[in-house]
């Protein structure tokens, strides 16, 4: 039998402290599971939920927050890493965390342009063998998906690991999937789940 563990955050924070603290608070947790197990052999699935600043709801704000924004397609989802230095699982899951890379190519940038017509975004989370983290709050991707993401540099956990690479801002909430002429984001209330495209992007223009 694996470990399963989750984690609910409470109270309010800002973008930042949610950012840290949620991921910092189940990855110990798990650690000290190892700890009192002796060994990380048995699967572990961990789970991460925390509450957010109302400000990420706000696309003048994700604008304007964002180091690059761009509309493009789900390339490849690449397989989970552990941030270790081999990409392996540790002898010991203490802060140790698992990443995914999400390869988008590029249709259209929108804000601050990349010589590259394809950039990595990374999510935290995804699976190893047996071992998955699961972070509720983070942007979720698919195949072949057509999106508008506000990108940030930023990125406290695994910014010396695995080359170049962006995150979404302020997590699900800078990830809209493009259908038609809809920019949709479903980890949202429902008014703030829907915008026609062309709004988003006189909001961006506005704010970049």
């Amino acid at each position: 039998m694996g470990s399963t563990i989750s984690i609910k955050e409470c109270g309010r924070m800002n973008t930042k402290n949610i950012l840290v603290g949620t991921l910092f608070l189940f990855f110990v947790v798990g650690g000290i599971l190892t700890f009192m197990d002796g060994k990380a052999a048995e699967p572990i699935t961990i789970y991460s939920k925390g509450q957010w600043d109302s400000r990420v709801l706000n696309n003048s704000y994700l604008a304007n927050k964002s180091d690059v924004i761009v509309i493009g397609e789900v390339k490849e989802i690449l397989p989970g890493k552990w941030t270790t230095a081999n990409g392996k699982k540790p002898a010991i899951v203490d802060d140790e965390r698992i990443y995914t890379d999400v390869i988008i190519g590029v249709e259209e940038y929108l804000k601050n342009p990349q010589p590259s017509e394809e950039i990595t975004v990374r999510v935290m989370g995804g699976k190893v063998g047996e071992d998955r983290v699961l972070v509720t709050d983070e942007a979720e991707f698919e195949l072949g998906e057509k999106v508008l993401l506000f990108l940030t540099t930023e990125d406290p956990f695994t910014k010396n690991l695995g080359g170049e690479h962006f995150r979404v801002t302020s997590w699900a909430h800078g990830k809209f999937k493009i259908v038609d002429d809809r920019a949709i984001r479903p980890k949202v209330m429902e008014e703030h789940q829907n915008i026609s495209l062309q709004e988003l992007r006189e909001v961006i223009q506005e704010n970049k």
